[in-house]
């Protein structure tokens, strides 16, 4: 299955599972994303947080049409 992020889809039902697909990756990218890069990655908290943030700054985006398969 394709999984559109983000609500670019043309579709209205695509449309509407790609807003609910950035707000599940919101509301865990800094969890996940901090756990990650600041325990494997070696980063420091703030450095963690940018890197947090502009992943979900690029997910809103309507311009970048992000997918993933499942």
């Amino acid at each position: 299955m394709l999984c559109r992020w983000g609500p670019w889809p043309e579709e209205e039902r695509l449309k509407e599972l790609g807003k609910w697909t950035v707000v599940a990756f919101e509301s865990g990218a800094a969890a996940y994303g901090l756990a990650l890069l600041t325990r494997v990655g070696g980063l420091e908290r703030e450095e963690a947080l940018a890197v947090c943030d502009d992943a979900v700054k690029n997910v809103r985006d309507k311009r970048l049409h992000v997918y993933n398969f499942q």
